[in-house]
């Protein structure tokens, strides 16, 4: 992809690098873990479930990225921008990609046999579905892992190696660690293979728009698509109020024990957008050395 707008710095030692990469993935997951303590008081005074989750949501967010400008800032001693983490700046070919690649992806398996199956719930479990999707595995997650990964770990490493390289390693560092107990050795080959596709994805998103605030867009919309509301699979889902049940098998198509995110049909779907957005980048350093 080659460097857009961030300076390299080969002095950066590797042990420093490493020990910071870990650090930023222990502070993501610390601050998933002490946001719960966030909807203790909400618990407490009886207030409806959307407050609570909403204030675990906030606290996720406002935790991670506290933490993350703290190991920036005072570990390394450079500024969070010089890594892309930016005030919220949100371009509209983001926008159109975050509406697109979801769309395109549904659209394609509903053209497969299946059938709609429902869960039934009281409106109540149904409002606490819906909130938690959209607001904390859309939203608050969405921004968190791009934060870690996007942010903190690809900005370290394209600053000492290349962009490249910071594009793959923490991607596939990224599907790994969304393995889950009892996943089959072929389903976990196809999550890291996805893992590494959907990684480069975001990675292109953001190299090209110099903002993580623009992946975050695009990994948010791709959660809210696949958590909570609706959801497909080879089963019904007991945590979608919606699951379009497909009637293959096929592992290939299905993405096995991790669901369609790992399928061939989302890989090639993350395959076109990072296509797209490598000749972005390529367009945009041409400009920068014609000026």
């Amino acid at each position: 992809m080659g460097n857009v707008n961030l300076k390299t710095d080969s002095k950066l030692p590797w042990w420093k690098l490493v020990v910071g990469i870990l650090v930023a993935l222990l502070i993501m997951v610390a601050a998933q873990l002490f946001s719960q303590f966030a909807a203790i008081p909400a618990d407490l005074l009886k207030l409806p479930v959307v407050v609570a989750i909403v204030c675990q949501a906030v606290a996720y967010v406002v935790l991670a990225f506290l933490g993350q400008k703290l190991l920036i800032e005072k570990f390394f001693k450079i500024s969070i921008d010089s890594i892309r983490i930016k005030k919220p700046g949100i371009k509209m070919i983001c926008i159109i990609t975050a509406v697109l690649l979801p769309a395109i992806v549904i659209a394609i398996y509903m053209m497969m046999p299946g059938e709609w199956t429902t869960l039934t719930l009281s409106n109540g479990e149904k409002i606490r579905i819906v909130v938690g999707a959209l607001i904390f595995q859309s939203i608050a997650a969405g921004i968190v892992e791009e934060l870690t990964f996007r942010g903190v770990i690809f900005g370290l490493l394209e600053k000492k190696t290349n962009t490249v390289a910071a594009a793959v390693i923490p991607s596939v560092i990224f599907g790994m660690i969304h393995f889950s107990k009892g996943m089959s050795l072929v389903s976990f080959i196809q999550l890291v293979i996805a893992g590494t596709f959907v990684g480069v994805m975001f990675s292109s998103i953001c190299a090209y728009t110099d903002n993580f605030w623009n992946n975050a867009l695009v990994h948010a919309c791709w959660n809210a698509t696949t958590f909570g509301i609706m959801h497909i699979d080879t089963a019904p889902s007991g945590e979608a109020l919606y699951t379009y049940v497909l009637k293959t098998k096929s592992m290939l198509i299905t993405g096995g024990d991790f669901g369609i995110e790992s399928s061939i049909i989302a890989i090639m779907a993350y395959a076109v957008v990072i296509v797209v957005y490598v000749l972005f980048i390529r367009k945009k350093k041409r400009d920068v050395a014609k000026n």
